[in-house]
This record gives C-alpha cells, sequence and structure tokens, in this order.
C-alpha cells in the first residue's frame, strides 16, 4: 500500500484504485498539454509559413516591375533589339501548396 504525506505531515494510506485514478488523472493532464503545445508549435509554423509566402509574392511582384521597367528602359534605348522575357510563373501554383 502506497502512503501520501499530507499537508501537515500525517501520513494517508492509498488503495490500488485511488492510486489507479491519480494515475489516470495525471496522464490526461500531461496529453492535454503535449496537445496544447503541438497546436501551437504549429500555429507558429503556419503563421511563419504565411509571413513567408506573402513576403515571396510582393518580392515577385516586384521582381516583374523591375523587369517591366528595364525592358521598357531597353526598348526606349534601342528599338531594334529583342529583348526576351521571363515566363510568367503559374499562380495557382502557390495556392497548391496550402
Amino acid at each position: 500500500m502506497a502512503e501520501v504525506r499530507l499537508s501537515d505531515g500525517t501520513r494517508e494510506g492509498t488503495n490500488k484504485e485511488q492510486f489507479a485514478n491519480a494515475i489516470t488523472v495525471m496522464a490526461d493532464q500531461l496529453r492535454l498539454m503535449e496537445q496544447k503545445i503541438a497546436m501551437a508549435a504549429d500555429k507558429s509554423v503556419r503563421d511563419q509559413f504565411r509571413v513567408n509566402k506573402d513576403e515571396l509574392s510582393r518580392t515577385q511582384v516586384r521582381m516583374e516591375k523591375l523587369m517591366e521597367k528595364n525592358m521598357y528602359e531597353n526598348k526606349k534605348m534601342s528599338p531594334h533589339l529583342k529583348i526576351l522575357s521571363l515566363p510568367k510563373q503559374n499562380k495557382n501554383y502557390s495556392k497548391k501548396c496550402l
């Protein structure tokens, strides 16, 4: 039989059923804590992914604008020069990643 020391210093014996119940309660509490930690980590990863994805999208838009500006300036400087443009990126690709 296990003994539990109470706050006043006395001892009290517990039976196996009480001990099993206490272990079950602690296991449930640990599972809940683990679940909360996992959910917080998942949220953090998801939020950082969205931030990075948005930043990448803004960078791609800036690059396209700079390329267009560069092509316009090159055509203006030498109208007979043929400038190759890069293919447009598939906009649906980023949606598939989610």
